[in-house]
């Protein structure tokens, strides 16, 4: 659970995590410092005659100063991505998950509909901005109607979801965009973004939209989603659900993590 200080700071609020998550910030902080003093000492060990515009070299701080800064941020690069969160889970798998995303400049309006075999669905719905540290997210449930449950056997039929993308979709990059992205039992995402020019299914659409109406008075959760990276760590597939640990990143035969 240590082995990634990063993605600690990605742990949603909660008595036990705020412990953990100081943990991780006292972490980073204190390998800072001490990369900095070691870097500051091995500096003053240096020879006196070696000097930068009149000054020896030895005498300078900001040399230990950039070097702990780009340490700090190649650590960052190679663990903060892909987005996750420390937590593991092993829930039952959606029939179908469709995300709808609209970008405005910074400001992300998402929200995800997942359909099971049983008929029941979760949405969940958040208003995210990059350079945001955290976010608001609602949870809730209900159940599909008859008419409901037609649509979406016409759904999962649809061919256009079946021409999936050999690499995960990205985050909307444009400045105002629209994104629509499914996935099916299998695993597979099909993406219907601006960017790639591509209109999403009219019956995906209507399907998501009669959900969207359904009246639920069922439970109703609200709270905070962190993202260490200001937003933009966070992607297509975090917004499908894919958070933790063992969703995101899987350990190869070589011992070695992978993620997607």
């Amino acid at each position: 659970m240590f082995m990634n200080t990063w993605i600690f700071l990605n742990a949603s609020e909660g008595r036990e995590d705020a412990v953990y998550l100081r943990y991780a910030q006292l972490r980073i902080i204190c390998a800072a410092l001490l990369l900095f003093a070691l870097l500051t000492a091995l500096i003053r060990l240096l020879p006196s005659r070696w000097h930068v515009r009149k000054l020896a070299l030895n005498r300078r701080s900001w040399p230990a100063f950039v070097i702990t800064i780009l340490v700090l941020a190649r650590w960052f690069a190679a663990f903060a991505f892909p987005y996750r969160q420390p937590v593991i889970v092993d829930a039952m798998v959606p029939e179908l998950s469709v995300l709808h995303v609209e970008k405005n400049g910074f400001d992300f309006d998402e929200t995800r509909i997942s359909v099971y075999r049983d008929g029941k669905f979760l949405m969940t719905h958040n208003d995210r901005r990059l350079f945001r540290y955290k976010f608001g997210e609602v949870w809730q449930g209900g159940w599909l109607t008859d008419a409901l449950r037609i649509q979406l056997k016409t759904v999962l039929a649809l061919p256009e979801l079946q021409h999936t993308q050999d690499r995960a979709p990205m985050a909307l990059r444009v400045a105002h965009g629209e994104g629509w992205y499914t996935e099916m039992r299998r695993g597979a995402i099909a993406a219907f973004t601006t960017e790639n020019a591509t209109a999403p299914p009219p019956e995906v659409v209507a399907l998501f939209r009669g959900i969207v109406d359904i009246p639920t008075d069922g439970p109703r959760y609200d709270y905070e989603v962190r993202d260490v990276c200001l937003g933009f760590c966070y992607d297509p597939q975090a917004g499908l659900g894919y958070r933790a640990l063992n969703q995101r990143c899987r350990s190869g035969n070589d011992t070695k993590e992978y993620c997607y």
